[in-house]
């Protein structure tokens, strides 16, 4: 399973994003962020239809989607579920 964190360089990040990243971290859930903005990154949002920021994708190990949230962030538990298959 991946967690991807996607976000936008030439802005802040998003405060509610930040607070879940911040959650997942004490729960020790990995995560990895990409940069809306950064050209080596535009095939993986394109595979995914990412279209806007802030947004948070979890994955199987073969890329296959669990889940995807743009804009509004969940909660940290419902990423933990969907993380750990619980959903």
């Amino acid at each position: 399973m991946k967690v991807l964190a996607i976000t936008n360089s030439e802005l802040p990040i998003d405060e509610s994003l930040d607070l879940l990243l911040n959650q997942l971290q004490e729960r020790q859930v990995e995560y990895s962020l990409v940069d809306y903005n950064d050209p080596v990154q535009k095939s993986t949002l394109e595979v995914y239809d990412i279209l806007t920021t802030p947004a948070l994708l979890i994955t199987q190990d073969d890329g296959s989607v669990i889940q995807l949230w743009q804009g509004p962030m969940p909660t940290v538990d419902l990423v933990i579920n969907y993380a750990m298959g619980n959903v």
